[in-house]
Formats: structure tokens, C-alpha cells, sequence
């Protein structure tokens, strides 16, 4: 291993941890509703405060944690990927990417989701500062925003081109 290679690793260790810290964030806020937010505000107002902002700007602050949880375990799996084909050749590849798919789904999913359920307030309270941090960074919200406008943009597309293939079909089928 090389100083690069050494790197990568390093890189690779905090995006996965990243990784966990976010599916903690995200299953703890989206478990938080309004009231208990409100309570959690009210008991301990610094931390509780971020988390019933982030409550009250769920699908803004939502989007933003969905894209950097899809940013953070692409580019986790990529490193995974060529340092593994780096260290071992093609078949490194193939073994990096099984055991990568072991590592994240227990530490950067199954372990933080279910600590997060079993510990809601607690894990909102934890996350809520850097949840905070992330939603906060504007070209994040922008970047999210625009994905989500497009998508929707598309689907609405498409719902219009399945009426209209419907019409089309009707008309048809009503003459024959």
C-alpha cells in the first residue's frame, strides 16, 4: 500500500461513517413529528430547536440529507471499487464490492436506523447539528430542489402521454 492507496482508505473509513451518521439523521427525523418536536424544543432548547426547524421544513431538509446519502455511498463504493482493484486486480473488484455491500448495509444502515427507532429523540438530538450544517449549504438545496422539479417535471410528462394514449385507445375502441 502506498501513501494514495492509504488515503483512499482513509477517505473511504469517514464516508462510510458519514454514511451511518446520515441513515441515523434521516430515520431519526422522518420518526419525529411535530408535537414531539415542539416538546423536545421546549425541554432542551438548543438542540431541540435545530431539530423542530428541521421538522418544520421536512421536504426542503429531507431532499438535501436523500442527496447526500446518495453523493456519500456513490463515491464510497467508487473508492471501495478502485482501491480494491488498486490492491487485488479485477477479482479484488468483484470481492471489494460483496464485502463493501456487508459493510455498509450493517454500519452505515441496519446498525444506525435501528439505534435511531429504538432512540429517536436521542438520535434527533445528535443529528440535528450537522443535519443542520448539510440543509443549511445552499448549492446542496439547489442541486436537490432541481432533481426534484425535474423528476416531477417528467412524471408529469409521462402521466400526460398515458391520457393521452388512453384517449387514443377509447376513441378507437368506442368506433370499432
Amino acid at each position: 500500500m502506498n501513501t494514495i492507496d492509504i488515503a483512499m482508505l482513509v477517505v473511504i473509513i469517514i464516508m462510510t461513517l458519514l454514511a451511518g451518521v446520515l441513515a441515523l439523521a434521516e430515520t431519526s427525523i422522518t420518526r419525529m413529528t411535530r408535537s414531539r418536536a415542539v416538546a423536545l424544543a421546549q425541554s432542551q432548547p438548543k438542540g431541540g430547536g435545530r431539530v423542530l426547524r428541521i421538522v418544520e421544513n421536512l421536504e426542503r431538509d429531507l431532499n438535501s440529507i436523500y442527496l447526500s446519502v446518495n453523493i456519500v455511498q456513490t463515491i464510497q463504493s467508487a473508492l471501495v471499487g478502485v482501491l480494491a482493484g488498486r490492491l487485488f486486480g479485477p477479482l479484488g473488484v468483484a470481492v471489494g464490492i460483496v464485502l463493501n455491500v456487508a459493510v455498509l448495509f450493517t454500519i452505515a444502515e441496519a446498525a444506525p436506523k435501528t439505534w435511531a427507532i429504538q432512540n429517536t429523540e436521542r438520535a434527533a438530538l445528535a443529528s440535528a447539528g450537522p443535519v443542520k450544517l448539510l440543509v443549511d449549504f445552499w448549492p446542496l438545496r439547489v442541486i436537490a430542489r432541481a432533481l426534484i422539479d425535474s423528476g416531477r417535471s417528467a412524471a408529469l410528462h409521462t402521466i400526460e402521454q398515458a391520457r393521452s394514449c388512453a384517449s387514443v385507445a377509447s376513441g378507437s375502441s368506442a368506433k370499432g
